[in-house]
């Protein structure tokens, strides 16, 4: 039993003898913008539909450097403020076409330290942490790096 390959944008473009960004733009709602024809439009997302073709995210967030994800670390998911305020960050982030990565610290510096690695590591766009303990060199050293960080 083997495993169908993963249809890539430039398969795609192949198969309809068009060029990978032309198909790029199509896929990524931007073939307006490039004054792409309604039918080539058409041609393109019905062959994606038919194959079941979706965009590879961390292949774009690797090429953009942009992964529209933001991490966010809170002390505990069980208290009502946390809670509230997670859900709320991810409405407003949501609406500004990004993804949230909720990590619960469960008041343990080690924990966010372990969550911190964690986001840095997938190449989340920014931190909003809510800080527990004292120590904030861990946090001071991803802001050096030029990770965009808000303390709550």
């Amino acid at each position: 039993m083997g495993s169908t390959p993963k249809l890539t944008m430039k398969k795609l473009a192949d198969e309809l003898d068009l060029s990978v960004s032309v198909v790029s733009r199509v896929l990524n709602g931007k073939a307006d913008a490039y004054r792409i024809s309604a039918g080539t439009q058409s041609l393109v997302r019905e062959a994606a539909l038919k194959h079941g073709f979706s965009i590879n995210q961390l292949a774009r967030g690797l090429r953009l450097q942009k992964t529209s994800t933001i991490g966010l670390l809170i002390p505990d998911i069980a208290n009502s403020f946390f809670s509230m305020t997670a859900r709320e960050v991810e409405k407003l982030a949501r609406h500004h076409g990004y993804s949230i990565i909720l990590c619960d610290t469960e008041n343990s510096e080690t924990v966010e330290q372990q969550a911190l690695d964690l986001l840095y590591n997938r190449s989340v766009d920014g931190l909003l942490i809510a800080p527990v303990g004292n120590d904030s060199r861990y946090i001071e050293a991803l802001y050096a790096k030029g990770m965009p960080i808000v303390l709550v």
